[in-house]
């Protein structure tokens, strides 16, 4: 029985779980510091991160949910590991992943029956193993001790280690591209919204339009954090709020850019629980990318972070990937096709570049052979022929030509319909 209580009552040592804990907050009132944007450190290499849990779930195939929790008095670097725990598990796409947030949200009275009950675990996270991770300093530096452990017998599956970085175990988070930015920035609005026991694949958020001015502005840069932050936070599992309704929304709402109070409002319209605000401003070398996670209902700041972006790579990255509704509706209109390959759709720009210039080729073939059958109509003579023949010849061509104009018709119509959409679909898409 002693074995079995060990991992649980470390589980309860993490977390701090009274005996007479209350209930954990609600989402709209969950955070730390709720106007203070954060950088969490680099901790570890996401590569030796990656092959320690990989070598580690290769004992247990089964594993289809696995809850993570994190053992360290430093808080800072605690977050640090969490994020990149639930990164490289994420990025495996084979187990379900019970986030520290969740865990420390749903533990609550099943941490104290699980003293008395191992299988309370599962059934209060719906886990069936459990990772835990605990720093551990040692001659050649800090490191990170992984060990899985069955939930329903509390049994330890297997152990695995992980160097962290820097002599004390940390080094500053730095600047980063707009990707990995994204991406962490994702992790973070995830840490605060699952405070509330509700995991992200069932929250709905809406990216809102980012603030910039200057060169970054200039450059395009607000277009690029949107959409990838938008990517980012879709990745990670939550619904985001499609462009074009929040879009919609905001100009319902008669905003251009929107303050904590106009965000909750947008919010509400388009059905999110929250809503994203980031700003980009110039800082020397660097861009700094300001994010805060506004509650609809309540309007108040749930939670900030904030990431140093690389100058040079993200107004490089803006220049070539973000695409304009009227970019592509130019594109469009000159020549169908072009527009959705503009927007990185090859697929959709073969149908409707091959469809639309088909459509153009036939009417075009149909209304030559309608004009070459009316010519050879009028110039019906009886040389050689009866007048019955003649006659004969002259009602066939009349009827052929009707035919042949009636074809060039719809074959027009046609072309003006696939030209059409051809020139919205473009459109719509760069505004997605």
């Amino acid at each position: 029985m002693r074995v079995a209580l060990l991992p649980l009552a470390l589980l309860v040592a993490v977390r701090a779980v009274a005996a007479d804990a209350p209930p954990p907050p609600p989402v709209a009132t969950t955070t730390a510091s709720p106007t203070a944007a954060e950088v969490v450190p680099v901790v570890v290499d996401d590569g030796e991160l990656a092959a320690a849990t990989a070598a580690l779930l290769q004992l247990a195939p089964e594993a289809a949910r696995i809850a993570v929790f994190v053992v360290d008095d430093d808080a800072a670097r605690r977050r640090g590991i969490e994020r990149a725990l639930v990164r490289v598990l994420r990025e495996r796409r084979r187990e379900d992943i019970v986030t520290p947030a969740i865990v420390q949200a749903r533990i609550g009275e099943a941490a104290r029956a699980q003293l008395e009950q191992p299988g309370a675990a599962a059934t209060a996270l719906g886990a069936d193993h459990v990772l835990v991770a605990e720093v551990q300093a040692g001659a050649d530096g800090s490191a990170l001790a992984m060990r899985l452990v069955r939930s329903e017998t509390a049994a330890v599956v297997g152990t695995a280690r992980a160097p962290l970085l820097g002599a004390g175990g940390a080094t500053s988070a730095g600047v980063q591209n707009v990707r990995s930015a994204s991406l962490d920035v994702a992790e973070a609005v995830a840490e605060v919204l699952e405070q509330g026991g509700t995991e992200a694949r069932l929250l709905r958020l809406a990216v809102a339009p980012v603030k910039a001015e200057g060169a970054a502005k200039e450059g395009k840069v607000d277009r690029l954090v949107q959409s990838e932050l938008a990517s980012a936070l879709a990745e990670r599992g939550f619904l985001v709020v499609e462009r074009a309704r929040l879009q919609a929304a905001m100009d319902q709402l008669a905003l251009q850019q929107m303050s904590d109070e106009q965000g909750a409002a947008v919010g509400k319209v388009v059905g999110a629980r929250s809503i994203v605000l980031a700003s980009v401003a110039e800082a020397g070398a660097t861009f700094l990318l300001d994010v805060r996670v506004v509650d609809v209902e309540t309007g108040r700041v749930q939670g900030a972070t904030r990431a140093v972006l690389a100058r040079d790579e993200v107004v490089g990255m803006a220049d070539v990937e973000v695409k304009t509704p009227s970019e592509a509706l130019f594109r469009s209109v000159l020549a169908p096709g072009w527009g959705q390959a503009y927007n990185g759709s090859p697929t959709k720009s073969v149908i409707f570049g091959v469809g639309t210039y088909g459509a153009l080729a036939t009417t075009v073939g149909l209304g030559v052979g309608a004009g070459l059958s009316y010519g050879a109509y009028l110039g019906v003579n009886s040389d050689g022929k009866t007048p019955e023949q003649a006659a004969a010849d002259a009602v066939a061509l009349r009827e052929q030509t009707n035919v042949l104009v009636t074809a060039t018709i719809g074959a027009a119509a046609l072309t003006v319909v696939a030209y059409g959409l051809n020139v919205g679909d473009a459109f719509i898409d760069a505004l997605d």
